[in-house]
Protein backbone atom coordinates (compact mmCIF):
# COMPACT_ATOMS: atom_id res chain seq x y z
CA UNK A 1 0.00 0.00 0.00
CA UNK A 2 1.70 3.39 -1.35
CA UNK A 3 0.15 6.34 0.58
CA UNK A 4 1.39 10.46 0.55
CA UNK A 5 2.27 11.57 3.35
CA UNK A 6 2.86 15.12 4.63
CA UNK A 7 6.17 15.77 2.70
CA UNK A 8 4.32 15.33 -0.72
CA UNK A 9 6.36 11.93 -0.67
CA UNK A 10 5.10 8.27 -1.07
CA UNK A 11 5.82 5.64 2.13
CA UNK A 12 4.47 2.28 1.82
CA UNK A 13 2.81 0.63 4.51
CA UNK A 14 3.00 -3.09 5.07
CA UNK A 15 -0.21 -4.79 6.63
CA UNK A 16 -0.51 -8.37 7.61
CA UNK A 17 -4.05 -9.41 6.92
CA UNK A 18 -5.32 -13.05 8.43
CA UNK A 19 -7.82 -14.18 5.56
CA UNK A 20 -11.39 -15.29 7.48
CA UNK A 21 -12.73 -16.63 4.18
CA UNK A 22 -15.79 -15.32 4.94
CA UNK A 23 -18.16 -14.34 1.97
CA UNK A 24 -18.37 -10.45 1.27
CA UNK A 25 -15.24 -10.12 4.57
CA UNK A 26 -12.67 -7.27 3.91
CA UNK A 27 -9.47 -9.98 4.74
CA UNK A 28 -11.20 -12.33 2.30
CA UNK A 29 -11.00 -9.45 -0.70
CA UNK A 30 -7.84 -8.24 0.35
CA UNK A 31 -6.66 -11.77 -0.32
CA UNK A 32 -8.32 -12.14 -4.13
CA UNK A 33 -8.29 -8.89 -5.60
CA UNK A 34 -4.74 -8.36 -5.81
CA UNK A 35 -4.98 -4.82 -7.84
CA UNK A 36 -7.48 -3.04 -5.93
CA UNK A 37 -6.32 0.15 -4.29
CA UNK A 38 -7.21 1.52 -0.39
CA UNK A 39 -6.54 4.54 1.48
CA UNK A 40 -5.65 4.92 4.74
CA UNK A 41 -7.06 7.97 6.65
CA UNK A 42 -5.76 8.29 9.76
CA UNK A 43 -5.09 6.20 12.95
CA UNK A 44 -8.22 4.13 14.07
CA UNK A 45 -9.42 3.54 18.00
CA UNK A 46 -6.99 4.74 20.54
CA UNK A 47 -3.53 2.36 20.21
CA UNK A 48 -2.24 0.46 23.18
CA UNK A 49 -2.49 3.76 25.63
CA UNK A 50 0.28 2.70 27.56
CA UNK A 51 2.28 4.91 30.24
CA UNK A 52 5.96 5.36 30.55
CA UNK A 53 6.11 4.00 33.54
CA UNK A 54 3.77 1.04 35.31
CA UNK A 55 2.38 -2.48 35.28
CA UNK A 56 0.88 -3.39 32.31
CA UNK A 57 -0.70 -6.80 32.17
CA UNK A 58 -2.44 -7.87 28.68
CA UNK A 59 -4.10 -11.03 27.58
CA UNK A 60 -4.31 -12.22 23.67
CA UNK A 61 -4.80 -15.37 21.99
CA UNK A 62 -4.04 -16.27 18.54
CA UNK A 63 -3.83 -13.49 15.96
CA UNK A 64 -4.57 -11.22 18.32
CA UNK A 65 -0.82 -10.89 19.89
CA UNK A 66 -0.59 -9.38 16.62
CA UNK A 67 -1.66 -6.06 18.68
CA UNK A 68 1.54 -6.08 20.96
CA UNK A 69 3.94 -7.37 18.79
CA UNK A 70 5.47 -3.55 18.22
CA UNK A 71 5.39 -2.88 21.90
CA UNK A 72 7.35 -6.03 22.28
CA UNK A 73 10.19 -5.95 19.56
CA UNK A 74 10.33 -2.49 20.89
CA UNK A 75 11.37 -3.56 24.33
CA UNK A 76 13.45 -6.13 22.78
CA UNK A 77 15.82 -3.41 20.98
CA UNK A 78 15.21 -1.56 24.27
CA UNK A 79 16.97 -3.85 26.23
CA UNK A 80 19.60 -4.58 23.52
CA UNK A 81 20.66 -0.79 23.51
CA UNK A 82 19.60 -0.67 19.69
CA UNK A 83 17.66 2.57 20.06
CA UNK A 84 18.63 6.06 19.95
CA UNK A 85 18.48 8.47 22.30
CA UNK A 86 15.42 10.09 21.69
CA UNK A 87 13.40 6.37 21.44
CA UNK A 88 15.07 5.39 24.47
CA UNK A 89 13.03 7.51 26.39
CA UNK A 90 9.75 6.48 25.55
CA UNK A 91 9.13 3.81 27.78
CA UNK A 92 11.38 4.50 31.38
CA UNK A 93 13.32 0.98 31.36
CA UNK A 94 13.42 0.77 35.21
CA UNK A 95 9.77 1.42 35.88
CA UNK A 96 8.07 0.11 32.92
CA UNK A 97 6.91 -3.78 33.51
CA UNK A 98 5.01 -5.93 30.96
CA UNK A 99 3.49 -9.15 31.61
CA UNK A 100 1.88 -10.74 28.56
CA UNK A 101 -0.23 -13.99 28.72
CA UNK A 102 -0.67 -15.66 25.29
CA UNK A 103 -2.54 -18.18 24.14
CA UNK A 104 -2.29 -20.53 21.48
CA UNK A 105 -4.16 -24.32 20.12
CA UNK A 106 -0.79 -25.41 19.64
CA UNK A 107 2.74 -24.32 19.20
CA UNK A 108 2.69 -25.03 15.39
CA UNK A 109 -0.60 -22.65 15.09
CA UNK A 110 1.60 -19.93 17.57
CA UNK A 111 1.81 -16.52 15.98
CA UNK A 112 5.33 -14.82 16.39
CA UNK A 113 5.95 -16.68 20.08
CA UNK A 114 9.57 -16.82 18.97
CA UNK A 115 9.89 -13.01 19.74
CA UNK A 116 7.65 -13.18 22.42
CA UNK A 117 9.93 -15.61 23.64
CA UNK A 118 12.69 -13.23 23.16
CA UNK A 119 11.56 -10.55 25.90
Amino acid sequence: MLQENNYGKQAEIVCTVKNYNIPGGLSRRIHTAYNDLYQAKALLGKGLCIKNVGHHVAFAAGTGVLVFIDLVAFMIRQNLGLLNAFDNQILNKDKFKFTFYVSFPNEEDSVGLELLEGL
